[in-house]
This record gives C-alpha cells, structure tokens and sequence, in this order.
C-alpha cells in the first residue's frame, strides 16, 4: 500500500501491451471490481482464432443467450454462500 488511501500496483512485462481497465459493478454481496485486460500489440487476434474472445464479443453484444444451451437442473446440494471465483494466469 502507497499510503493510507492509495494502493498501487506495478507490473513489468517482457512485451508491449494494449491495456483495458475498467470496473464492475457490485454482484451478489462482491464488491465493486477493477479488471485489467493485457492485450498483445502485435499480432492481434481475432474471433476466428480465438474461441474465449469470440464467447466474450458476443457477451458484449447481447448475443451470448442466444447461443447457449438451456441450463437443466442438477442434481446435489444447492449453490454456495460464495460465488467460485477463478483467476487464470497465464504467464507463468
């Protein structure tokens, strides 16, 4: 922590990046948060070759229901207090 009301955060990286920051608004008791997409500056990459991207551009655009299969019901106990949250890192 910077100081009493400051936080700041260093990353060095080995390539230059396109940077996307912006926040979510709170959900289900988690507060508000603060993503940080790193994107590549060469060789971008598109939807074609890029499942995950493709899934998020239609998220983006509203289309991500249409293309999803209908949830059926499963068996077990019932959903947690918490939501799972997974961070993928995948420069390690």
């Amino acid at each position: 922590q910077f100081d009493k009301t400051t936080v700041r955060l260093v990353m060095e990286l080995k390539k230059q990046i396109n940077p996307h920051v912006f926040t979510l608004k709170p959900v289900a008791g988690i507060h508000n948060r603060l993503v940080v997409d790193l994107y590549p500056q060469e060789g971008a990459v598109s939807a074609e070759d890029d499942p995950l991207l493709a899934l998020l551009e239609d998220y983006n655009k509203g289309d991500v229901a249409r293309t999803l299969p209908p949830e059926t019901a499963k068996d077990g106990k019932a959903g947690r207090e918490r939501p799972l949250i997974i961070m993928l890192d995948p420069g390690h």
